[in-house]
């Protein structure tokens, strides 16, 4: 858009009229100011200076001009934010046949790894209940690629949950006054998209993990300084793994890709009542039980600790108030969970000793280390990266920095000097956390690929081949999660 402001300087004010430059009307100066605010950034950037001394006034005076103009844009767009509670049921509700309504909800629409169901669903009563808690465990529902589920979970999620939020993107002031003004159940979709490098929105959804966290910041014309409650249930969806002080206040749920002979219903937005009934009844089970829940105390297993402790203090809590199989149930699941997603770096130590055991070398490259890695089948490091791809050297030494282990130059017998790890930088991590697993000791499971390449490139900061050991077999075995629907009768129609 191209003003004439020559023409507008020609059409003199009438005698007497007031003006805010020579030649120019006040009304002339806010036609011209209007069509300035119209313009994009680019535009005005190449006339900003002209039309501010033609109109007669400073350059930053018409930055704020326009900007103000520019904010009127937004007055009354949009709409309100209408946040409600589902109605409470109007019986008391079965706790038990509450938690088998729920897992049928999620597996109706979903193929869930195991124990994801459970979690699910004690996580969801805990949404209606969680100002009964110090602590609301954060939802981290992630996958390798896109169309795994992840979606779905938080559309199955926004129907069960009371004063549910979703959205694919949300800033730290939206965030904190959301939360503060309404204390919803947030649903955050694409997380992976936008939160990575950003720093102080993860600052407020740490701090709202627990009960009194909250946000300071300067408010009002008068910069007034206020606080702001971050505490509410959240829940993030994306494709990774999040940063690693949400990771600790979180609890994990792996999707995969469904198989084509995996059959689901889809979810479909116009038939929800069954959900809707679902949340009801949630509802009132967590308001004739909130009493309860606010001097529950569950009994932790010694394996428990710290904020892992923090995030399955509540759904025990539900589980243990509930009974039947649902305490015994809940902790085996927790220390599943726990083992696969919280020991990561433990279990990558493991891994780490295992590859140093089996190749009987004292160093490695970083390189080569990652090769290792990348081939074992049971473990996450093949797809450890964005998108599925293997573990890197980055990633690796970013996991090792937490054990305060980092990569340095390693000199090989043929005389280069590429960065890796000495046997010995381990040392202290290993006789520190060769115990934190419980289950059944975590080393590589061999099979052939060992006798593969472990290759130099062209690049010299690989290594050249190193001999491997004959291969050996060692399995770790998991946990058999279990499912209470044998004790009743639990229909997967809603």
């Amino acid at each position: 858009m191209q003003l004439d402001v020559k023409k507008e300087w020609e059409n003199a004010a009438p005698s007497g009229e007031s003006v805010t430059a020579p030649g120019i009307t006040t009304e002339g100066t806010e036609r011209i100011l209007d069509e300035l605010a119209a313009l994009d950034a680019l535009d005005y950037d190449l006339v900003r200076e002209a039309k501010a001394k033609e109109i007669g006034i400073r350059v930053t005076t018409l930055d704020a001009e326009r900007k103000k103009r520019q904010s009127k844009e937004y007055e009354g767009a949009g709409h309100e934010i209408e946040l409600s509670d589902p109605e409470p049921w109007p019986d008391p509700i079965d706790g038990v046949e509450l938690l088998g309504g729920l897992m049928a909800a999620f597996r109706r629409y979903l193929v869930l790894p195991d124990g994801a169901a459970e979690v699910l669903s004690l996580w969801t009563i805990h949404a209606h209940a969680f100002e009964a808690f110090q602590h609301t465990p954060r939802l981290d529902i992630r996958s390798p690629e896109k169309q795994c589920g992840k979606t779905i979970i938080l559309d199955v999620l926004e129907s069960l949950t009371p004063r549910s939020v979703r959205t694919e993107n949300v800033t730290t002031a939206v965030l904190f006054r959301l939360v503060d003004a309404y204390k919803p159940t947030l649903l955050i979709d694409e997380v992976d998209s936008f939160l990575k490098n950003n720093e102080e929105l993860r600052g407020a959804l740490n701090a709202g993990h627990r009960r009194g966290g909250r946000v300071l910041r300067c408010d009002g014309d008068k910069n007034e300084l206020r606080g702001f409650k971050t505490f509410a249930p959240v829940a993030m969806a994306g494709i990774g793994r999040l940063p690693g002080t949400l990771i600790d206040r979180s609890i994990p749920i792996t999707m995969k890709r469904r198989r084509a002979t995996e059959e689901i219903e889809f979810f479909r937005w116009d038939r929800t009542d069954g959900l809707r009934v679902l949340a009801r009844k949630a509802a009132r089970w967590a308001k004739d039980n909130t009493p309860k829940l606010s001097k529950a105390d569950p009994d932790l297993p010694e394996w428990l600790l710290n904020r892992g402790a923090d995030n399955w203090r509540p759904l025990l809590a539900i589980a243990d108030i509930i009974g039947g199989e649902w305490p015994t149930l809940a902790r085996r699941i927790a220390k599943e969970v726990i083992e696969e997603d919280s020991s990561h770096r433990t279990q990558l130590l493991f891994d780490i000793k295992g590859v140093f055991e089996d190749q009987a070398v004292d160093r490695i490259t970083s390189a080569d280390l990652c090769e290792v890695l990348g081939k074992m089948e049971d473990r996450p490091w093949p797809e450890w990266g964005r998108n599925g791809k293997p573990i890197t050297t980055r990633a690796l030494a970013k996991q090792l920095s937490a054990f305060e282990i980092k990569p340095r130059n390693i000199r090989l017998s043929e005389g280069k000097v590429p960065k890796g790890y000495y046997l010995e930088d381990f040392t202290d991590a290993f006789s520190r956390y060769s115990g934190s697993l419980s289950a059944t000791p975590l080393h590589p499971q061999k099979t052939g690929a060992f006798s593969d390449s472990l290759s130099a490139t062209g690049n010299d900061d690989v290594a050249d081949r190193i001999p491997p050991k004959p291969a050996e077999t060692r399995q770790c075995s998991g946990v058999t999660v279990g499912s209470p629907e044998k004790g009743g009768n639990w229909s997967k129609e809603l």
